[in-house]
């Protein structure tokens, strides 16, 4: 699973979670 993907079903850390929040604004 792609690391963005992820961060986006919440699977990640909330430390990398907050960075691809930047990155990726879907939430």
């Amino acid at each position: 699973m792609d690391p963005r993907f992820a961060s986006c079903s919440g699977l990640t850390k909330p430390k990398k979670t907050a960075v691809f929040d930047k990155t990726v604004p879907a939430r």
